[in-house]
């Protein structure tokens, strides 16, 4: 999914904890939000990849953060479709969505952590 800003940044679905939520909680929500993909209606499962990665606040946003938070912690999970679909992306985060092989989606992806989770899991 190509974000609204910065421009040409694409990545996967991502998102962060809200108050009382655990990464599982979170990985569905904002699967939901950003695609319209309902893990109960759809049947979908969202997997724990079993990996998680400590990277530094993309300078994009760094305002959405406290001055002395300066890393993300990232819990990466899976989601496994039958076949490619229509999905509602949310328009206030995101310029356009694309399927893609995993060859075009490395050559895309924009964040560093996505391309390695792309590369191992793909």
């Amino acid at each position: 999914m190509e974000r609204l800003h910065p421009e040409q940044f694409w990545q996967s679905v991502t998102g962060s904890l809200e108050a009382g939520e655990v990464p599982q909680q979170t990985a569905e929500r904002e699967l939901f939000e950003e695609t319209g993909l309902a893990v109960e209606k759809e049947g979908i499962e969202v997997q724990y990849a079993g990996i998680q990665n400590i990277y530094p606040i993309h300078p994009a946003w760094r305002h959405r953060y406290h001055e002395d938070i300066q890393y993300n912690k990232e819990n990466v999970f899976v989601v496994r479709l039958k076949s490619t679909c229509d999905i509602l992306f949310n328009s206030n985060e995101h310029r356009e969505y694309r399927w893609l092989d995993k060859q075009q989606a490395l050559e895309l992806c924009s964040s560093i952590t996505n391309t390695r989770a792309i590369d191992l899991l793909v």
